[in-house]
């Protein structure tokens, strides 16, 4: 049929096709105008997934399906060529010729399932359905990352190209009580023609893989599915196949090392603090008879609160784990509060994953104690990786062009090309037009880093700006004298720390300004702690590193995991799923027994005492204008219950605070000091956040190195 269309590419709307039912809308889906038009009228039937239309009454939650469908976008003279026609009595023909075909779907496992309950837990089943046939598996309870290892057949006739057969469609179910309706968690689909046949029914299975899934509105989900299908050629419709082999994964013996620190932060779902949390940790049995799982709990706890308990034990699990890793389960985490009355609600869960803590996985195995404090470092590499692919892209993308440019193309379409004349099919200028505007429209999203239409070579011809060949003056001035600070013989804490403040002080500003020194700042700093017992061996990083203690340690001796409590809506305003608070421990995974064998993290160094904590605020750079030009910036320090706000500094964005703040606090326990900066107003009531910085005391203080440090330093590049 023949419609005006515009003469630019990007002008032009893309086609719609709806299903609808009596007056019921189905669904529908979007097919770009640029994609038919490359495919130049020679376009093969195709599935399209059709999307639920929520506006008009869709199914809700359930699946609206696929359209198979064949298009075709171009020009008038292009539809009535003979080259271009369709034939349809032959594709008629090659969907009516059908044989009877077995489809056979393996379902190994599924992670990151959207919470279905306000636990945050759900009783998830796998549905599979194949032209009008459905199959599913047995139900598990109260998780979010099941194993299935399950096989299912669905018998059917098909046609002979599997090209024009229907999708194999698998769908999460979430059971619920009795007299209630199960409900849909997401779906993905298999194309029939991507499946491999096999050549008998006893014939090994394909390796599975993880496929992504989308929730009935077709948004992509962090769920995953792990599974494979394969197609089987039957003789005959009433050919018995026998029962398939099985799928379980080949086990090995291993052992499961957890030292639980306790939880921190943690929030309960009733309106009140929870009074005595426990855990407990599960090792799900990778068969149906729960041989080779275990599970332990923790005691209960409310030392010293209930909000950050500490359980301070260590535990040993014999499990069974895949010899593959990538069949590895998850270690669930559950925690609950036994202070009401009957069974202990459960206040939070999450899963960790056991893939990269096996030992026997040596493509993505990370060692206990691994994670950064700073995460700068993967930040870089996973930058340099980005701007690597994107070299090579645009290298592949002008090695395409020239490739273009020197051989003549197919026959293509002239929208805007020249005066319009399509009489000679040979020309390759329409085509050329056609791709260059797709590479453009290609482009467009592309990330350029941040320059806007500025390319880099273009940023380096500018000239320097005055400031920062300032501030690079400023830095190396600082550079040099803490340089000089470090060939000086070793000196006390407080001498040490002045100088570093007062080259803190010096830097940015200017000539004609006030000099601070250690002296004159309004700071009562304690003569008394140069000769505590905590200080004592470990002057020397002020004198031999004089950097961040972060980049001593390096990495962090706990490793902290989320818990979550809710469960998600399609309608995010409706989601209940929130953070309820963290768990402090150390997981690892062994192929040896480690009972006679040194813990990894010695509870002996997990000594609770009381401490005080010292926080000097010293300035503030750049500050965020607020209610125009400027800002009334004060601090508030929060560890713990214990909150102390600072004095405002009005109408500045380089504030001078040199403030200190004493908190007490139990270690382990409440251990996140919480800093910000916050504009001080007097209309209104809660006053706006600037800037937050967060510092995990328990992370430093049980830190191995910082434990053993008391020995004068490092001996030999290491610290016992």
């Amino acid at each position: 049929k023949g419609v005006p269309l515009p003469v630019l590419l990007e002008e032009l709307p893309d086609v719609v096709a709806c299903v609808v039912a009596g007056r019921r809308h189905v669904g529908f889906c979007r097919i770009p105008a640029a994609a038919l038009l490359k495919e130049q009228m020679r376009g093969a039937p195709t599935w399209h997934r059709l999307t639920a239309e929520a506006a008009r009454g869709g199914l809700g939650d359930e699946n609206p399906g696929a359209l198979l469908l064949q298009l075709g976008l171009g020009l008038s003279e292009d539809a009535n060529d003979p080259h271009f026609r369709w034939d349809d009595l032959g594709l008629l023909e090659k969907f009516a010729d059908k044989r009877p075909c077995c489809v056979r779907v393996y379902v190994y496992q599924a992670r990151n399932l959207p919470p279905a309950t306000a636990e945050g837990l759900l009783d998830p089943y796998v549905k599979v359905r194949f032209c009008g046939r459905k199959e599913k598996t047995r139900a598990h309870a109260h998780t979010t990352n099941p194993l299935f290892y399950e096989t299912l057949d669905l018998h059917a006739l098909v046609p002979r190209d599997a090209r024009y057969g229907p999708d194999v469609v698998l769908q999460v179910w979430n059971r619920r009580a009795v007299g209630r309706r199960n409900a849909a968690i997401c779906s993905l689909r298999l194309p029939l023609g991507d499946l491999p046949e096999l050549a008998h029914d006893t014939a090994r299975a394909p390796d599975p893989r993880w496929h992504g899934c989308v929730d009935a509105s077709g948004r992509a989900l962090a769920t995953e599915l792990l599974c494979c299908a394969a197609r089987i050629r039957k003789r005959d419709a009433k050919e018995k196949f026998s029962k398939p082999p099985s799928i379980a994964p080949l086990n090995r013996m291993a052992w499961v090392e957890v030292t639980v620190v306790g939880v921190r932060r943690l929030r309960s779902a009733y309106g009140s603090s929870p009074r005595r949390p426990w855990l407990r940790f599960d090792v799900p049995a990778p068969d149906d008879k729960g041989d080779g799982g275990g599970t332990f709990r923790t005691p209960a706890s409310a030392q010293p609160s209930g909000r950050d308990a500490n359980f301070l034990v260590r535990r040993v699990l014999q499990v069974e784990l895949p010899e593959d890793p990538e069949l590895a389960p998850r270690l669930d985490i559950r925690c609950f509060d036994s202070s009401r009355v009957g069974a202990a609600p459960l206040l939070g869960s999450c899963a960790v994953d056991l893939r990269p803590k096996l030992p026997w996985n040596p493509v993505d195995y990370v060692a206990p104690q691994s994670e950064l404090f700073d995460d700068a470092q993967a930040r870089a590499l996973a930058e340099q990786r980005e701007r690597e692919e994107r070299a090579k892209a645009a290298k592949a993308d002008e090695d395409d062009a020239s490739d273009e440019d020197a051989e003549p193309g197919n026959v293509g379409v002239s929208f805007g090309a020249g005066d319009g004349d399509n009489d000679d099919l040979s020309s390759s200028d329409g085509e050329s037009v056609v791709h260059r505007e797709l590479e453009v429209r290609g482009d467009a999203g592309r990330d350029d880093g941040g320059t806007g239409a500025f390319g880099q070579d273009m940023l380096d011809s500018l000239p320097p700006v005055l400031e920062d060949a300032r501030y690079r003056e400023e830095l190396a001035l600082r550079e040099e004298a803490i340089l000089h600070e470090q060939g000086e013989e070793r000196r006390g804490l407080l001498e040490t720390l002045g100088a570093r403040l007062a080259a803190a002080a010096d830097v940015g500003e200017a000539p004609g300004e006030p000099q601070y020194a250690l002296k004159d700042l309004d700071i009562d700093f304690p003569s008394q702690w140069a000769a505590a017992d905590f200080v004592d061996g470990r002057e020397w990083w002020l004198h031999q590193e004089s950097g961040e203690l972060e980049k001593y340690l390096h990495t962090r001796p706990f490793e902290t995991y989320t818990l979550y409590r809710g469960r998600r809506h399609p309608n995010p305003a409706k989601s209940t799923l929130r953070e309820v608070g963290h768990v402090k421990a150390v997981i690892r995974v062994l192929d040896e027994d480690p009972q006679f064998s040194e813990p990894l993290f010695p509870l002996s160094v997990l000594r609770v005492g009381t401490y005080a904590v010292r926080v000097y605020v010293i300035r503030a750079a750049n500050v965020e204008p607020q209610d125009g030009p400027t800002a009334d910036p004060y601090v508030r320090i929060k560890l713990g219950d214990d909150v102390q706000t600072g004095a405002v500094r009005r109408s500045t964005l380089k504030p001078d605070f040199y403030e200190c703040f004493e908190f007490s606090t139990r270690l382990p326990g409440p251990a996140q000091v919480k800093v910000q900066l916050r504009d001080h107003s007097r209309w209104r009531p809660a006053h706006a956040v600037l800037g937050e910085s967060r510092l995990d005391l328990e992370d430093r203080w049980f830190h191995r190195k910082w434990q053993g440090g008391g020995g004068g330093g490092p001996k030999g590049g290491a610290t016992r």
